[in-house]
């Protein structure tokens, strides 16, 4: 069960990095070093992906993984958007 948990924490912060990758985020001002973001978050997410087989059926391994980084690259965005509203 702890497996699954860190597997999604692992996916949550690779999801992230790789939106911090984008042009268009909208997290921080200054957008970070692009090909870290995106090494960084490959990494974790195929870490992830790999955790989440190891401990479950593929099938239900790659429909979680997706869903969770689904549900990330949707929130972080409107999140981001909000309270950087807020803050002006």
């Amino acid at each position: 069960m702890i497996t699954i948990w860190v597997a999604a924490v692992l996916g949550a912060g690779g999801a992230l990095m790789l939106y911090m990758a984008s042009p268009a985020q909208q997290l921080r001002k200054k957008r970070p070093a692009f090909r870290l973001c995106m090494i960084s978050g490959s990494t974790l997410l195929c870490a992830s992906l790999l955790m989440l087989l190891a401990s479950e059926g593929s099938g239900t391994a790659v429909s979680e993984f997706l869903t969770l980084i689904m549900i990330v690259w949707s929130l972080v965005p409107l999140a981001a958007a909000v309270w950087r509203r807020r803050m002006s």
